[in-house]
């Protein structure tokens, strides 16, 4: 059964500290009550004495339990591994920031209004915290919008116009819909808006690098480009506490009218109270109400939640989830007691401390004293 609990931690009930205290159902009592630990029998029952003197005036054996206690003989005694006892903490909902997006709308603005590689740009609406306010970055750009410049001569309708060489990653393909008796065209469809990848935009007019047509000496057509956003990268994700509803607008660069749909991540999580009872130097349990995120609670000295430290915002949110602040571990009950270590009834074993010692690692546990 191992060796006898140390005396100086039980049968002392006139020292503050020096008395291991649980709950048990004395023999000839009508309920279990808080009680002193009098005596050890074995390893898993010990002679009882109830703390307000409600109980029995004589000591009486109980075995301790793995569950409520529901008869006389029984007992309890809690154990709180490292990390286990904090509470109270209280977290504002998390603040989402910018995690993907996809463009709805590449571009509306006139053809001297072009978004370029590199471009940086603000989401429009909301309520950030601070300067936390999201921004995308431009990576590529393609045809919003084309007018014609030259409209040539010799093309038919169904000639196809190709433009591409360096920065472009897709060319861009035009269909002449609609020419002139001269063929000089008068319409075209975009049949590929192509991909541009490099920061300076092709000058207009734009002339095509291949051509496609029935007639062999059709040339001379040009075109202006309006460049819309293809593709973005997140420069900054923000810190929201409401947000931007989708589609969302963008603001800056050399376009107008980009819009955007995003989907958000946890970027930050305020602390409102920090609570008492955790281990100092250990970390608090982080848990949210929706979503993938992972986030750890930093512990003060003092046994309160000062901060919280996000690890991985997750994905795929679209609104701010709950949060809840907890020990990383949970009370358990003892089956055992011996010398300097205590096992419950999983197996688990850990040495333990009274109340009031700062438990050193994750090996240790308190054990209720008074």
């Amino acid at each position: 059964m191992g060796r006898p609990l140390k005396k100086k931690y039980f049968g002392n009930v006139t020292a503050s500290g020096q008395a291991i205290i649980g709950n048990a159902w004395i023999q000839g009592d009508t309920v279990a009550r808080p009680s002193w630990i009098v005596k050890q029998l074995t390893s898993s029952s010990y002679q009882w004495l109830s703390v307000n003197g409600q109980g029995p005036a004589t000591p009486g054996q109980c075995y301790l339990v793995n569950g409520p206690i529901t008869g006389p003989g029984q007992a309890n005694i809690a154990v709180y591994p490292y990390g286990g006892e904090g509470g109270g903490a209280v977290a504002a909902n998390a603040n989402l920031g910018v995690y993907a997006g996809t463009v709805i709308v590449a571009n509306t603005g006139s053809v001297t209004q072009d978004y370029g590689v590199g471009n940086v740009l603000s989401l429009t609406g909301g309520t950030y915290t601070g300067n936390q306010q999201a921004n995308v970055t431009v990576t590529s750009v393609k045809v919003a919008a084309d007018n014609i410049s030259t409209a040539g001569t010799r093309y038919s309708v169904g000639d196809t116009l190709t433009f591409s060489g360096a920065g472009y990653s897709t060319p861009v393909v035009l269909t002449v819909s609609s020419a002139n008796g001269t063929g000089g065209i008068t319409g075209v469809n975009i049949t590929n808006r192509g991909v541009y990848t490099s920061a300076a935009l092709p000058a207009d007019p734009v002339a095509s690098t291949s051509n496609v047509a029935a007639n062999v000496d059709a040339n001379g057509a040009t075109f202006n480009f309006v460049w819309g956003i293809n593709a973005f990268s997140v420069a900054n994700i923000g810190d929201y506490t409401t947000l931007p509803a989708n589609p969302v607008s963008l603001s800056g660069g050399g376009g107008t009218g980009a819009t955007i749909n995003v989907t958000y991540q946890v970027s930050s999580v305020q602390v409102t109270n920090g609570g008492s009872g955790f281990d100092p130097g250990n970390e608090a349990s982080v848990t949210f109400g929706t979503g993938n995120a992972t986030a750890v609670g930093v512990v003060n000295a003092a046994g309160s939640v000062t901060s919280v430290t996000v690890i991985s915002g997750g994905s795929g949110y679209v609104a701010r989830p709950t949060v809840s602040l907890n020990p990383i571990s949970t009370p358990t009950l003892a089956a055992e007691i011996y010398d300097n270590t205590v096992k419950n009834f999983s197996g688990q074993t850990w040495s333990w401390l009274p109340n009031g010692y700062q438990l050193p690692s994750p090996t240790w546990a308190h054990i209720n004293t008074q």
